[in-house]
């Protein structure tokens, strides 16, 4: 499971690139969980794998979003992913996944 160190290091990474990249994406997602993350479980579900970080917006510099809801955000997650009601499922064939919760 990923911890806070591997995510500060991954974010530095990303601002000194000023883009993600193959391996991490950043999603901002204040309001809810955007289209685009289903896209990028997808893709990442074709590759070695990735990592998403909600709440963290790439277009302010890979800066933690002002009210990020997390709980709200996790629970859209594993909605769309499929593991709560089937009905919410975007993903007919998801991938093994873990979550982690982390303050910035």
């Amino acid at each position: 499971m990923i911890d806070r160190k591997e995510v500060i290091y991954t974010i530095n990474r990303l601002r000194s690139q000023g883009k993600d990249d193959a391996y991490c994406e950043a999603k901002a997602c204040t309001h809810s969980l955007s289209a685009d993350v289903w896209e990028t479980v997808s893709a990442f579900a074709n590759t070695h794998s990735g990592i998403i970080l909600l709440g963290v917006d790439e277009r302010h510099g890979f800066e933690p979003c002002p009210g990020f809801d997390t709980p709200r955000a996790i629970d859209q997650f594993v909605e769309g992913i499929g593991d709560g009601s089937p009905s919410g499922a975007h993903l007919a064939n998801p991938p093994r996944y873990e979550l982690a919760r982390l303050e910035m």
